[in-house]
């Protein structure tokens, strides 16, 4: 896959699947309080922790994806995806589907890094902005897929074949990273320069801002389908 727009097709679809697969447990949560004997403390500890990891292996994934690879770190936080959210859908207890969340936010910490410098390194000038818009795109809609499809999923059959099936559309990411290729002239990696005073101030500033919008966000998306009900 040579043509950067059907990279960035191919990114936006995997990374949808990050957001299809938090959103899984919100969007079944009567169910497997039902099943499991959940409290609501527990039920909002599971969907923390599927973003908990971010806050360990954010900067190391990126180091890790620059020594190995992006494309093939990306692949194998995928394969993570796909065994955390098999491992949740077997989960016959609390402690077992905290194993599953943690294995699958590992995976989609680390995805979600690379897959912004894969984009990066095929879009340059005002393209790169553009690319990252769609790019981001792509979380909203994984939740918005997840509620409005696997609570009927969960109710016609069960909360286990609605979550197995965020695993699957996260083999289905994995299959279309195999397809992508590296971009040209990216095989050697970037130059690295160090973050000064102002760039510094602006990164943290703009993440602290993502971070309270996305806290926001999730109270209501996490909380919200179940109220419905």
């Amino acid at each position: 896959m040579a043509n950067r727009w059907i990279v960035l097709a191919l990114v936006f679809l995997t990374r949808t699947s990050m957001g299809f697969q938090f959103q899984s447990v919100a969007s079944v949560a009567p169910l497997m309080i039902a099943d499991l004997g959940l409290s609501y403390a527990q039920l909002g500890t599971l969907l923390g922790l599927y973003m908990l990891p971010g806050a360990v292996f954010a900067l190391p994934g990126g180091v890790i994806g620059q020594r190995f690879g992006e494309r093939r770190i990306v692949v194998a936080g995928l394969a993570l995806m796909i065994a955390g959210g098999a491992l949740t859908a077997g989960a016959g207890g609390f402690g077992t589907a905290v194993t599953g969340r943690l294995l699958s936010g590992v995976g989609a910490v680390v995805m979600n890094i690379l897959l912004a410098k894969i984009v990066s390194d095929w879009f340059t000038g005002k393209e790169l902005s553009t690319a990252m818009a769609i790019m981001l795109t792509s979380w909203p809609v994984g939740l918005g897929l997840a509620a409005t499809t696997l609570g009927g999923v969960g109710a016609g059959t069960s909360w286990r074949t609605a979550v197995m099936a965020t695993a699957a559309a996260a083999g289905l990411g994995l299959l279309l990273m195999l397809l992508c290729r590296d971009a040209p002239g990216a095989a050697g990696g970037p130059a690295r320069a160090a973050l000064r005073g102002r760039e510094l101030g602006l990164s943290l500033s703009a993440g602290f801002a993502w971070g309270c919008f996305n806290a926001s966000l999730v109270a209501i998306v996490a909380f919200g389908p179940g109220l419905l009900i």
